[in-house]
């Protein structure tokens, strides 16, 4: 995919772009540790949508957040985490843009689109090829029944999680590939960008902005209700994430190293 891009990207816009990358918020898969499927939203998951919506109000312009900003410093007096947070996305603010220029990418599957749905932006846009990786037989499984039920496919995942394809699924590989149309397309966007998609997706997607060599993609850190900004340099991309409300924390085997 690099090798394909190298010439294309010679010849684009020059001008600092802005792309956002964030899990969908907490599905009920992601309680249950289930693979895959097209669960809805939990009772968290719905609460970080709305949450998600106000940063994007608040750190994009042409919006009155003055209301809710005093809300906001009115519940949040003595909390220092929330005071951090606040600190973090005021270092993104104003370097943003305008919600009225944001396109909101989101996969076809319901938990994205419920994420995206309180956002106010230009255009919202689902894309097959957002869609999680496909785990085969292996979906709506556990991670522990995934072990137990298929413990030599386990083990070979363990080994080579880049290559290793869940049996009549989808490995790292595959998922890179499907997404070139879509890397085509981000690259070829001039205003702010927010991709609202599965862990693996972005890992892939990451990778690639970030350089990231592909034996590392599917490792890459992508916890659940974190933004993950990006904003372009002559040199490469800038990076900050903001970690919003609610924290889900370690929510099952999703969330680890391994995972």
């Amino acid at each position: 995919l690099e090798s394909k891009l190298a010439s294309f990207c010679v010849n684009l816009h020059t001008e600092e772009r802005v792309i956002l990358m964030v899990r969908h918020g907490e599905s009920l898969y992601n309680v249950e540790d289930r693979l895959g499927g097209d669960p809805v939203l939990s009772e968290r998951g719905e609460v970080f949508a709305k949450e998600l919506a106000r940063f994007i109000r608040d750190n994009f312009g042409d919006t009155d957040t003055s209301t809710s900003n005093g809300n906001d410093a009115n519940n949040n007096n003595n909390s220092s985490e929330k005071t951090k947070t606040k600190k973090k996305e005021k270092k993104a603010k104003e370097k943003l843009g305008s919600y009225k220029d944001l396109s909101v990418w989101t996969s076809q599957l319901q938990r994205t689109i419920q994420t995206a749905a309180p956002i106010d932006c230009r255009a919202k846009v689902p894309w097959v090829s957002l869609s999680e990786i496909d785990a085969g037989i292996c979906e709506g499984m556990t991670y522990k029944e995934f072990k137990e039920r298929l413990f030599a496919q386990y083990s070979a995942r363990q080994r080579d999680k880049l290559n290793w394809r869940y049996p009549q699924g989808e490995s790292y590989v595959d998922v890179k590939k499907r997404l070139e149309p879509v890397i085509f397309e981000a690259e070829r966007q001039r205003k702010p960008l927010l991709v609202v998609a599965h862990r693996a997706v972005l890992r892939c997607l990451y990778s690639y902005f970030a350089n990231i060599e592909s034996s590392e993609t599917p490792f890459l850190p992508f916890p659940l209700h974190t933004v993950v900004i990006l904003r372009s340099t002559p040199s490469g991309w800038d990076e900050d994430r903001v970690a919003l409300d609610p924290v889900p924390g370690d929510t099952g085997a999703h969330e680890k190293v391994n995972s």
